[in-house]
């Protein structure tokens, strides 16, 4: 039997997340097609968090895929999420974690962990240094 591709999102306002799950072998079209309706629904999500539940995920999406959505968002200083969770037993994730934030046009800060109750510390870990790390448009 195989797999259907399917990837639901879920705002929190009270937080500041949006929590992506994905499930199936996402494709490239399936991740930028729902990254844009989200952009397009609700703008004021462009600055929250993201949480990134990969549990379900066996899809194809490359890093190129990622750092172009971002661009086409227009993902700059002020506009994209700083910070990102991402829930996977993937053990080679962190290593793309670090790509991803060197890569991104917003340069997030992105924590991997593998339970999805690991994310509120980790969210805490990341927002709390925020106040050590200028804004990208001051890196240099």
């Amino acid at each position: 039997m195989s797999q259907t591709e399917r990837i639901a999102f879920r705002l929190d306002r009270a937080a500041l997340t949006v929590t992506f799950e994905a499930h199936g072998p996402i494709r490239a079209e399936t991740y930028r097609r729902v990254a844009f309706l989200l952009a397009r629904r609700h703008p004021e999500a462009r600055r929250f968090a993201r949480v990134y539940d990969l549990r379900g995920y066996t899809g194809t999406v490359r890093h190129e895929d990622v750092v172009a959505v971002g661009r086409a968002l227009g993902e700059q200083a002020g506009v994209a999420p700083r910070e990102v969770v991402v829930i996977t037993a993937d053990r080679a994730f962190p290593l793309w974690a670090r790509a991803l934030e060197a890569t991104l046009p917003a340069r997030p800060r992105i924590a991997v962990v593998e339970a999805p109750w690991e994310v509120a510390a980790a969210l805490e870990r990341l927002r709390a240094s925020a106040a050590f790390r200028p804004p990208p448009h001051q890196q240099r």
